[in-house]
């Protein structure tokens, strides 16, 4: 009798200890199901950050990708005469002037805590401008690791906002503020002297850049309209046209004939410095990658044969040939996004400098990479 009751106790276990185990493993599922919900929402939450990010003013996008980047990223770099040295600027972490042939450092220094905006050098090597992003400038009329002379804090506000350049010959040294405030010097065997002026605008600067004589400033506005000043005064030249959309970037031809410009709708062109004629133009034609593509990095051969120009938000760059009509080539190989091209002093090397923290030697003759610089 005992052993019937046990054998029917245990038959009315065993679909309780079922249903228990079958109810354990229904919460476990549920368990794992909330994690991924979670896990998705915070992905989905951190594309929209991203997304908002990029759908924002060109400032709040520079500054999401250098937070995104390593705090080696190149944005600039500047060759001198006979391309032995190379100029590197990394704003968060040093500026230095490395040996091309043997890679070593000639000078430099090392930013620490503070956080430079921008950093122009002469071809000739004599002069460095330094902007910082706390209002201040610094000039060294012996190349860094020498004598340095010091800008008033001048309140520039952000960074991005600042051009700085140096003439071929290190003679003439300014930065521009965008509401049209020229700071700068005048380099001479006695000292360097100091001259200063607001620009005549009704609507804040975009772009600025010095003419490789430093004796005049193309300016680009807001209003999409650009002009060319005399550097020392101030004074308007004859130079006065409307560009297509927002000027992205601006540099001059080495002869100092010509401007080269990006605009906002993607197109390059080459204007007259003195009727302001469009003398070359395209259009990049790197796959879109956002909402909005433009030449922010762009760079000009010294003998004015090859432009390169990289979009906004891409990792590759294209290069034209001037006397061709065949598409232009494009150079890939960067894992972050293009800040900064150069050209070397032979006219068939450019250099890039990317957010990935290096900085490559590129070959036209043979369109391949010769070699990473980090």
């Amino acid at each position: 009798m005992l052993q019937i009751v046990e054998q029917q106790t245990a038959r009315c276990r065993m679909p309780l200890c079922r249903t228990q185990r079958r109810a354990g493993v229904f919460v476990v599922k549920e368990l794992m199901l909330v994690v991924v919900c979670l896990v998705s929402l915070f992905s989905l939450g951190s594309q929209s950050l991203n997304w908002m990010a990029f759908e924002g003013s060109e400032q709040d996008e520079r500054s999401r990708l250098a937070r995104a980047s390593s705090v080696r990223y190149v944005s600039r770099i500047t060759t001198n005469q006979d391309g032995t040295k190379l100029w590197i600027c990394r704003p968060l972490h040093s500026v230095v002037k490395l040996n091309r042939e043997g890679g070593e450092v000639d000078e430099g220094l090392m930013t620490d805590s503070r956080r430079l905006s921008k950093a122009a050098h002469s071809l000739n090597g004599s002069t460095s401008l330094l902007v910082w992003v706390d209002g201040t400038a610094e000039l060294y009329p012996q190349g860094i690791g020498g004598q340095v002379v010091q800008s008033p804090a001048l309140h520039c506000g952000d960074s991005f906002d600042i051009t700085a350049d140096v003439s071929t010959d290190g003679a003439v040294a300014l930065f521009v503020l965008r509401q049209g405030l020229v700071y700068g010097w005048l380099i001479q065997e006695s000292g360097a002297e100091e001259f200063s002026y607001s620009l005549p605008t009704s609507s804040p600067l975009v772009r600025a850049c010095l003419d490789p004589a430093g004796s005049r400033l193309f300016v680009a506005r807001e209003d999409g309209t650009a002009g060319i000043h005399d550097v020392l005064t101030g004074a308007g030249q004859e130079f006065k046209v409307t560009l297509r959309a927002l000027c992205a970037s601006a540099v001059w031809s080495a002869d100092g004939r010509s401007i080269l410009v990006a605009t906002r709708d993607g197109f390059v062109s080459l204007l007259d410095a003195v009727s302001g004629e469009t003398q070359w133009q395209r259009q990049l034609t790197i796959e879109r990658i956002n909402l909005s593509q433009w030449a922010d990095s762009i760079a000009m051969s010294r003998d004015g044969k090859y432009v390169a120009a990289a979009s906004s938000h891409s990792k590759v760059f294209e290069v034209w040939d001037r006397d061709s009509d065949r598409p232009p080539h494009s150079l890939a190989g960067h894992e972050g996004v293009i800040r900064s091209l150069e050209f070397g002093h032979d006219n068939q090397t450019v250099f890039s400098g990317s957010l990935d923290g290096t900085v490559r030697e590129w070959s036209l003759a043979s369109k391949t990479q010769r070699r990473i610089i980090d």
